[in-house]
């Protein structure tokens, strides 16, 4: 069962996500965030969907065509958001 998750950790999945080295382990770690994220906040699990799913399709895509791995600041500073927006409040 997955449970709610602090900033802190929400962050680090970003940060793997972006060291990831393959689009497997990208898509995986990209989609244990918003599952975890999906608990954290579920009165708000579609926005969490609608907005970092593209996000991190985006990244997946461009790692998989060019090998470039795009940094992660927009998607920490969308995580963040969900928190600061919702003060933080599990």
């Amino acid at each position: 069962m997955k449970t709610k998750i602090p900033l802190e950790t929400a962050i680090a999945y970003c940060n793997d996500f972006y060291a990831a080295d393959s689009v497997d382990d990208k898509r995986a770690i990209g989609s244990s965030l918003i599952s975890d994220l999906e608990v954290t906040y579920k009165d708000k699990a579609n926005y969490v969907n609608s907005t970092l799913s593209p996000i991190l399709q985006l990244h997946v895509d461009t790692f998989n065509r060019t090998k470039i791995k795009l940094k992660p600041e927009n998607l920490k500073a969308l995580v963040t958001d969900l928190y600061n927006k919702n003060n933080g409040d599990f």
